[in-house]
């Protein structure tokens, strides 16, 4: 069974809540009502309410998830943000980290990566990612940060597989 085949998918459940059916009024408009389970208009944005039914959801998955890592664990963050890889108000800053345990997980590994051809706003030592490694250091984490992590690096040139960063060989590499 390959490695994607055994992966969770946490979303799921979630998921047959927010499903939305069109409504067949014969008025040939695209309205919707949400199916029988939970009323996401009493909180609609995220930002808007802590106790929209998808931020609660997620934010205890995230707790769970933290508080279960053992060993060495991965993060992956988008270099190519503008405002920053790492935003401590995100659930990976406010829930996740607040709830790995340090006697349980030994280092944490940084992947910091990002898009083909797009821009690299930040690196293994700007200024989020640096929040983010003394945040980590703080909670007696060993630490480590690699931009391009070249396995990742390798999935994304699947869609992209002439870009020049997708070379199997650089000039400083031979055969």
């Amino acid at each position: 069974m390959g490695i994607l085949a055994k992966c969770i998918h946490i979303q799921e459940p979630l998921q047959y809540y927010n499903r939305r059916l069109p409504a067949s009024d014969g008025s040939g408009k695209s309205s919707y009502t949400l199916q029988q389970g939970i009323n996401d208009e009493s909180c609609p944005n995220w930002n808007e309410c802590d106790s929209n039914p998808s931020s609660v959801y997620w934010k205890m998955a995230s707790k769970m998830f933290a508080e279960a890592a053992c060993g060495v664990v991965q993060v992956m963050l988008n270099g190519s943000i503008e405002a920053g890889a790492f935003r401590s108000h995100s659930i990976f800053g406010s829930v996740e980290i607040l709830n790995l345990d340090p006697t349980k997980v030994s280092t944490v590994k940084i992947w910091l990566m990002h898009d083909l051809g797009g821009p690299q706003s930040e690196s293994c030592t700007g200024p989020s990612v640096t929040k983010l490694k003394d945040m980590l250091k703080g909670r007696n984490f060993q630490v480590s940060c690699e931009d391009n992590y070249r396995p990742v690096l390798l999935v994304q040139c699947i869609s992209k597989p002439n870009h020049e960063a997708c070379r199997l060989c650089t000039s400083a590499t031979s055969l």
